[in-house]
């Protein structure tokens, strides 16, 4: 099978995941400040419960990263030929967990793994607390719209890729292989 790789470095997805941090926070308080405005702190569950939160805090973000990479398995076992039997959890270093596709899907499939979690733990939280005021959901959604900055860049490198082409998870680097050709499964 002829294929082509979309590849990056893995400092070129922190880099990304850095800008989306940064964006998505600093719009999001802004955001707040001028709808928000004197609302904030009341709304805040963070300020009522101090302490609790702080102790929570480190707990609600090993759960996000369990979420984030839960929800890419998900989708891959949902799309994938082999099920769950296509989906490998690991880490590539002691601190970057990953969740792999083992077998060929289509893009758009593929897109569907790579948007997923960035959609349900980030871009839903972010607005969801733009519009009740609650900045703790702003603050989440901005963390795990970076947390999928790797996602996304990714996303973005395939993003004239046809729908019905086959992808797989480059086995070694951050990216994709392609398939050359027709994209059926049974070729």
């Amino acid at each position: 099978m002829e294929r082509y790789q979309k590849t990056t470095t893995i400092e070129e997805a922190g880099f990304w995941a850095i800008r989306l941090f940064i964006i998505f926070l600093g719009v999001g308080l802004l955001l707040h400040f001028l709808l928000w405005w004197g609302q904030i702190v009341s709304l805040s569950l963070f300020a009522r419960f101090f302490p609790l939160s702080l102790l929570l805090l480190p707990l609600l973000l090993a759960l996000g990263i369990v979420l984030h990479e839960g929800l890419h398995g998900l989708i891959i076992a949902l799309l994938a030929p082999g099920g769950w039997g296509a989906v490998k959890f690991g880490f590539l270093n002691w601190m970057t967990p990953y969740c792999h596709c083992q077998q060929p899907i289509t893009a758009r499939g593929y897109r569907l793994v790579l948007l997923g979690p960035v959609v349900i733990l980030g871009f839903f939280p972010w607005i969801l607390g733009l519009i009740t005021g609650i900045i703790e959901l702003t603050l989440w959604g901005a963390i795990f719209i970076s947390s999928g900055g790797g996602d996304l860049l990714i996303w973005n490198m395939i993003r004239g890729v046809p729908g019905e082409k086959l992808v797989q998870d480059h086995p070694r680097r951050v990216g994709v292989l392609i398939r050359k050709g027709g994209g059926s499964y049974g070729e």
